[in-house]
């Protein structure tokens, strides 16, 4: 290779090219990875694109490309994603958390705001990006939180996210949804379970490198959505709520799941795009 191809702005230009089969953001995926690389701020690229970056630094970044053109998720590679404004630790064990999360994170705030001290659980936390943000948020209320994931690996991120970031005590537990839980009450259930599609053409392509049990549910992608709700009444005070994400055309399916378990007031909110996402529905 000659030297001049180790500049800067040749990686750069050379890996966004090859980025462009497998992203929409391939310019924005190249700076990423060198940044990571580099340990720099993506702004140094262009203050020295002409800086010659050393051998072993071209092999490291040459491997992180190569990741990301076999589909790699960005944040899987990078080790983290920005939620609510905060850096998440991210790895596949983990859902990588989604903007459009964060309008399920606002009605939850919405509704917490009905109550002196919410007491909220979180199902499938993952991350825990849900409950953390919620503790940022609620830190003068002093809600209390309690998230729940089945899996061991999900639960040691989350811990470590909210070790760095909670402002406010996250009780965490390892649990099959309700089955770990005592006979407790909560003023607001809120979760972002799986609910795609068992035979979902996308599990081949978009989302193939993420955790299968925090994605897929059943036939029809209701399956988690169904457990969720039928025992949701037994562990809500009076007045409380159930807020869900869920897959945009699923809204009427929710709905009528809800009401079928005796939930009230029952209503569907947009995501940042427009489409149907979160719905929300009260106890009597």
């Amino acid at each position: 290779m000659n030297k001049t191809d180790q500049s800067i702005a040749h990686q750069l230009k050379t890996s966004a090219t090859l980025l462009q089969l497998i992203s929409s953001s391939a310019s924005l995926d190249a700076e990423l990875l060198l940044a990571k690389v580099l340990d720099k701020d993506r702004s140094y690229f262009r203050t020295w694109p002409e800086r010659l970056l050393s051998d072993a630094e071209t092999k490291q970044y040459g491997t992180l490309i190569e990741s990301r053109c076999k589909g790699i998720p960005i944040a899987y590679i990078l080790g983290e994603q920005e939620f609510w404004s905060m850096p998440l630790k991210v790895t596949k064990d983990v859902l990588i958390p989604r903007a459009d999360t964060e309008r399920l994170v606002e009605l939850s705030l919405i509704a917490s705001k009905n109550f002196e001290q919410p007491q909220i659980l979180e199902l499938g936390t993952g991350s825990g990006a849900i409950s953390i943000a919620l503790s940022h948020e609620l830190v003068t209320k002093k809600a209390v939180i309690t998230a729940i994931d089945i899996s061991p690996a999900a639960l040691s991120i989350a811990q470590d996210n909210a070790k760095q970031w909670q402002k406010h005590p996250i009780q965490f537990i390892q649990s099959d949804w309700y089955q770990a839980l005592d006979q407790q009450y909560f003023d607001l259930i809120i979760s972002n379970p799986p609910y795609i599609e068992q035979n979902d053409p996308h599990l081949l392509n978009d989302i193939r490198h993420e955790p299968q049990q925090a994605l897929v549910s059943g036939d029809d992608g209701l399956d988690a959505i169904r457990t969720i709700v039928s025992e949701a009444p037994q562990y809500l005070n009076p007045q409380g709520y159930l807020l869900l994400e869920h897959g945009f055309q699923q809204a009427k399916k929710v709905q009528a799941i809800m009401q079928g378990y005796g939930l009230t007031q029952i209503e569907t909110y947009q995501d940042y795009a427009g489409l149907d996402r979160v719905t929300l529905g009260r106890i009597a």
